[in-house]
C-alpha cells in the first residue's frame, strides 16, 4: 500500500513537468512545419528561376528536355517536401528527445532529467526501480527544473531565417513575374511543353526578298543587320539545286553591326537561311538566270558625201561596236543579245554625260524576235556609247560593254610654196611667179591668194581665187598644183614699195566647217634694178670664193689618196687606226659633197631671181643654169667616191683594196677637173657680167640723155 501511494505520489509530482514537456513539443512541431515549408518554398522558387535560366539561355530547348526539366524541379520541391516537411512532422518527439533537449540547454540539470522520465516511467515496476528513490529524485528534479524556462530550450532562429530567405525568394519570384507578365506566360507555357517562344535578344534582318534574281556568273551579295545582341558570328546556310550544303561564318563589317555574304561568280539556284544568336531568318530563294549580253555589235557607216566613200552594204556590215570615222559620219549600231529583251536602249557620252539615243527592238534573223537593238549615231567628236538592256526574265546587264567612238580626223590641207620659199627682193620689172602645191585626204575646194601692196602711207588689198586658169586639177581633187603671177609693171611698184602676200586652201569638209591652211606672210621688197645686180654679184662672188675653198679642200683629199695608196695598198691587213682614217677621208669626200649641193641650191636661186626680175638676157640665163646643172653632176661624184674610200677601208683582201684607192684617185681628179672648169667658168662670168654691166649703164646714160634733150628732167 505504501509503494502504491509512493508510486501516486511520483506521477502526480511529475506531471506538471510532462505538461510542459507538451509545450515544448508543440513549440518544435511548430518550428518543424515552418522549416519545412521555408524549404518547399525555396526550392520551389529556386528550382522556377533555374528551369527558366535554362530555357532562357539555351536556344529553342524542345519540348521533351523541356519536360525533363519540369520532372527534375517537381522532383527536388517534393524531395524537399518530404524531406524538410512530411518527415519532421510525422516523427514523434518522446519526452526523452523532449528532456535530452532540455538538458543540453540547461547543463546543470546533470542528466536528472532525463533519468526522472526514464525512472518515472518504470515507477511502477517495483522490482527494478525503488519507489521511494525514484520520487526522491523527480522531487528533486522538480525542484531544480521548477524554475527554468523550458521554451528557451527550442531557438527559432534558423527556422525563421530559412522562412525569411524563403519569402524574400517568393517575393522576388512574384515581383519578377508581375514586371514581366508575357516573360512568365511563356516561360510556363513552355515549362508545361507549351509552343511559346521567348523574346529573341538578337534580331536579323536581311536585305533579300523572298525570291531574288541573279545574273549567273555575278556575285550574289547579301547584308544581315543584327538588332539587340550582337553574336559572336552569324551564319549563312545555303543549300543548292545540286544537293550541296553549305555552312558559312560570314564576315563583319568593321565597327558595325552588319555581316556580309559574299557568293562569286553563282552559277545554280539555291535557297539560303542566316541564324546568329538565338535568331533565325526565314528560307529565302536565289535564282539564277542568265543575264542579258549583247554578243555581237554590227556597224553600218554613212560617210559625209563630200569624201567621195563608199557607203557600208547593209548585207555585209562591219563586225566590231568601235567606231572609227570622220566627222559627220552616221553609223548605225546594230546589238544582237544572247537572250529575248523585255526593252533596251542605246546612250551615248562618257560617264555622267550620257544621252539615249532613240532605239528600237527589232528581230534578229537567226535568234528571233527581241533580240536586235539598234540606233543611229552621228558621229562629231570622240566620245563612247553602250546597250543597256533588261531581258525578259527581268534581268539587267551590270557591266555592259562601253564601245568607243573616234574620230579619224579630217586634216587641213597640206599647203607647201613652191617658189619663192622666202622673201625676196625684186625689181619694178620683176614678174614673180608664186607655186604652189596643196594637198587634201578628202580634196580639195579652194586655193586663194590675199596680197597687200604697201607704197608709201597707201595699203591696197586683193584677193585671188584660183580658178582653172591656175591650177593643174579640178577642184575636189586630193592634190592640185598651182601658179599665179605678181606683175610688179602691172601693179605700178617702185622701189621701196612692198608687197605682202599669203596662200590660203580650204578642204571640202562641211560639218562644223571646212578645214583651213595658210601660210605665212611672205613679202617682195621692191629695189632699184641697180641694186638688185649689185646684190646678185656679190653672191655669184660668194659663190666663187665657196669653189675656190672646195677645189683646196679636193686637193688635200686627193694627195691623202695617194698617200693611202703608197702606204695601205701593200699592207696584207689594216690596223683598226689605219681603217678609221680610211672613214674620216670618206667622210671628208661626203662632206664636200654636200658643200656643193648647197653651191646649186644658191645657183639655182640666182637664176630664178634673174629671171624673175629680167637681170639679164637669155643667153646669160643659160650659162648661169649650165653652171647650176654642172655643180649638180659634180656634186654626185662626191659620194661615189666616198663609198670607194670606205670600201677600200673595209676590204678584206689586199688586191681588193688596192683596186679601191686606185679608182678613189681617178674619181676624185674627175671631180677636180669639174671644179676648176666651174671655177674657170664663174670668172668668164664675171668678166662678162661687167661687161653687160658697162653696156646697160651706157645705154641708161643715153636714154637720160635722150629724156634731157626732149625737155624731161632725169631721176
Amino acid at each position: 500500500m505504501a509503494e502504491t501511494t509512493a508510486r501516486e505520489s511520483t506521477a502526480s509530482t511529475f506531471a506538471p513537468l510532462l505538461t510542459r514537456f507538451g509545450e515544448v513539443r508543440s513549440k518544435v512541431r511548430l518550428l518543424f512545419a515552418l522549416h519545412g515549408a521555408g524549404m518547399v518554398l525555396g526550392v520551389a522558387c529556386i528550382a522556377a528561376a533555374v528551369s527558366l535560366l535554362i530555357d532562357w539561355s539555351i536556344i529553342d530547348l524542345p519540348v521533351p528536355v523541356r519536360l525533363v526539366i519540369l520532372l527534375l524541379c517537381a522532383s527536388a520541391v517534393g524531395y524537399t517536401a518530404m524531406r524538410y516537411l512530411v518527415y519532421p512532422l510525422r516523427r514523434r518527439i518522446s519526452d526523452d528527445d523532449i528532456a535530452v533537449c532540455i538538458e543540453r540547454a540547461y547543463p546543470d540539470l546533470r542528466d536528472r532529467l532525463i533519468s526522472s522520465v526514464q525512472l518515472s516511467r518504470e515507477a511502477e515496476n517495483a522490482m527494478v526501480n525503488s519507489p521511494v528513490l525514484v520520487r526522491m529524485l523527480v522531487t528533486e528534479t522538480m525542484g531544480v527544473a521548477g524554475g527554468l524556462d523550458f521554451s528557451a530550450t527550442v531557438s527559432p532562429g534558423a527556422p525563421l531565417r530559412i522562412v525569411i530567405a524563403s519569402v524574400v525568394l517568393f517575393l522576388g519570384t512574384v515581383v519578377y513575374a508581375a514586371l514581366y507578365p508575357d516573360v512568365t506566360a511563356i516561360w510556363l507555357n513552355r515549362l508545361f511543353g507549351g509552343s511559346a517562344r521567348w523574346p529573341k535578344k538578337t534580331s536579323l534582318s536581311v536585305d533579300l526578298q523572298d525570291e531574288t534574281l541573279v545574273a549567273r556568273g555575278d556575285t550574289f551579295r547579301a547584308t544581315v543587320r543584327v538588332g539587340g545582341k550582337i553574336p559572336t558570328r552569324v551564319s549563312a546556310v545555303t543549300s543548292y539545286e545540286s544537293g550541296a550544303i553549305i555552312r558559312e561564318v560570314l564576315d563583319r563589317a568593321e565597327g558595325k553591326s552588319e555581316f556580309q555574304l559574299s557568293i562569286p561568280r553563282v552559277q545554280e539556284s539555291f535557297g539560303v537561311y542566316f541564324e546568329g544568336g538565338d535568331d533565325r531568318t526565314r528560307d529565302f530563294k536565289v535564282v539564277v538566270l542568265p543575264a542579258p549580253r549583247i554578243d555581237r555589235v554590227c556597224l553600218l557607216y554613212t560617210f559625209p558625201k563630200y569624201m567621195g566613200l563608199a557607203h557600208t552594204n547593209p548585207d555585209v556590215p562591219v563586225e566590231g561596236g568601235n567606231i572609227k570615222a570622220p566627222i559627220g559620219t552616221v553609223v548605225k549600231v546594230m546589238g544582237t543579245s544572247n537572250i529575248p529583251l523585255e526593252s533596251g536602249r542605246v546612250l551615248i557620252g562618257r560617264h555622267d554625260q550620257e544621252q539615249a539615243l532613240p532605239t528600237t527592238l527589232g528581230k534578229d534573223l537567226e535568234k528571233g524576235e527581241g533580240h536586235l537593238l539598234v540606233a543611229s549615231l552621228e558621229i562629231m567628236s570622240d566620245t563612247e556609247y553602250v546597250f543597256q538592256v533588261t531581258a525578259t526574265n527581268k534581268l539587267t546587264c551590270r557591266d555592259p560593254v562601253r564601245y568607243q567612238v573616234r574620230v579619224i580626223a579630217d586634216n587641213a590641207p597640206v599647203l607647201k610654196v613652191l617658189e619663192p620659199n622666202a622673201d625676196k627682193m625684186v625689181t619694178p620689172e620683176a614678174t614673180v611667179v608664186v607655186k604652189t602645191q596643196v594637198s587634201d585626204d578628202f580634196g580639195v575646194s579652194q586655193v586663194s591668194l590675199a596680197y597687200t601692196h604697201a607704197s608709201g602711207e597707201t595699203k591696197v588689198e586683193t584677193r585671188v581665187n584660183y580658178d582653172s586658169s591656175h591650177n593643174d586639177a579640178k577642184y575636189g581633187e586630193k592634190t592640185i598644183g598651182s601658179e599665179c603671177a605678181l606683175d610688179m609693171p602691172l601693179l605700178a611698184a617702185k622701189p621701196g614699195d612692198s608687197i605682202s602676200y599669203i596662200i590660203e586652201a580650204r578642204d571640202n569638209r562641211d560639218k562644223p566647217e571646212p578645214n583651213m591652211t595658210a601660210s605665212r606672210v611672205y613679202v617682195l621688197t621692191v629695189v632699184a634694178r641697180d641694186q638688185m645686180q649689185r646684190l646678185a654679184e656679190e653672191r655669184q662672188q660668194r659663190i666663187r670664193e665657196e669653189l675656190r675653198r672646195l677645189i683646196e679642200a679636193q686637193k688635200s683629199e686627193r694627195k691623202n689618196t695617194d698617200q693611202y695608196d703608197m702606204l695601205l695598198s701593200p699592207k696584207p691587213e689594216l690596223e683598226p687606226s689605219e681603217r678609221q682614217m680610211l672613214q674620216s677621208s670618206a667622210a671628208a669626200q661626203r662632206q664636200i659633197g654636200q658643200r656643193l649641193e648647197r653651191l646649186s641650191r644658191e645657183m639655182a636661186e640666182i637664176v630664178s631671181d634673174a629671171v624673175a626680175n629680167k637681170l639679164w638676157d637669155l643667153p646669160a640665163q643659160e650659162r648661169l643654169g649650165a653652171m647650176q646643172k654642172k655643180m649638180i653632176d659634180t656634186a654626185a661624184k662626191c659620194p661615189e667616191a666616198a663609198n670607194m674610200v670606205a670600201q677600200a677601208a673595209m676590204a678584206p683582201a689586199q688586191e681588193e683594196r688596192a683596186d679601191s684607192i686606185s679608182a678613189v684617185g681617178v674619181k676624185q681628179d674627175e671631180i677636180l677637173a669639174d671644179l676648176g672648169e666651174l671655177y674657170g667658168q664663174m670668172e668668164e662670168w664675171e668678166d662678162y657680167a661687167d661687161i653687160v654691166r658697162q653696156m646697160r649703164e651706157l645705154l641708161d646714160r643715153h636714154r637720160e640723155m635722150m629724156r634731157a634733150i626732149e625737155g624731161q628732167q632725169p631721176k
